[in-house]
């Protein structure tokens, strides 16, 4: 079977469908836990905030 033939096979395009899909799933996550990462270093200055206004009461 020529090169070309084999990519063009369902089984070659699923393949390449399932590879652009990791890509794409790999990159959402290293964006929700970026976004995770960042959300949890506000929290953290608002807890300190909030415990340093008590403590001034």
């Amino acid at each position: 079977m020529p090169e070309a033939d084999a990519r063009s096979t369902p089984a070659a395009a699923r393949d390449r469908d399932l590879a652009d899909l990791a890509v794409k799933v790999d990159a959402n996550r290293a964006a929700i836990n970026g976004l995770g990462v960042h959300t949890a270093a506000r929290f953290d200055r608002l807890d300190t905030e909030v415990r340093t206004g008590f403590a001034e009461m």
